[in-house]
């Protein structure tokens, strides 16, 4: 055992998911594995693990699978865990492909459903305003409202590329 408390130089503590701690343990990392030896280490999956560095950070890890290996002769017992860091700027998995194949159809959308929705909730608005029973001085001053509306730069921000065409319907 004396050759493991070598190799184990790394300090951690399990939290569990109802926040309580246990530890520090000694332990030996590499990439997304760290090893604890012992029998009474208290870890299970999806428990956090805190691994503190030597400039005073702590690094986060989430346990995703933890797996009690008993030792044979000059190998000590130990928890096997299998670690993400949670503190990783790297992306999780891989990345999403969609494959669209479209035959003899109309009125396809693809994209983000809330802004066409919302592009088309103001023009039916317009159009309703055009048919209002309203003079022509409310009509216009309506339709200026609603133009300074999506004109103002926090609703261009929101509806992006969608605002440009809106303002220039609400203006005509």
């Amino acid at each position: 055992m004396a050759l493991f408390d070598q190799m184990a130089t790394e300090s951690i503590t399990v939290v569990k998911a109802d926040g309580t701690s246990n530890g520090p343990y000694k332990a030996t990392f590499s990439k997304n594995i760290m090893r604890v030896f012992g029998e009474n280490v208290n870890v299970d999956d999806g428990d956090s693990i805190e691994r503190p560095l030597p400039n005073g950070k702590i690094e986060m890890y989430t346990v995703e699978e933890a797996t009690f290996v008993r030792g044979m002769s000059d190998a000590a017992d130990n928890w096997k865990m299998i670690v993400r860091k949670d503190t990783s700027l790297r992306p999780k998995g891989g990345g999403k492909t969609t494959n669209i194949n479209i035959h003899n159809s109309q009125g396809i959308q693809i994209g983000d459903y809330n802004v066409q929705h919302v592009q088309s909730v103001i023009e039916s608005m317009i159009s309703a305003i055009e048919d209002s029973d309203a003079s022509d001085e409310e009509k216009t001053e309506a339709k200026s409202r609603l133009q300074a509306f999506l004109s103002h730069p926090l609703v261009t921000a929101t509806l992006g590329a969608a605002a440009g065409a809106l303002i220039k319907a609400a203006a005509t």
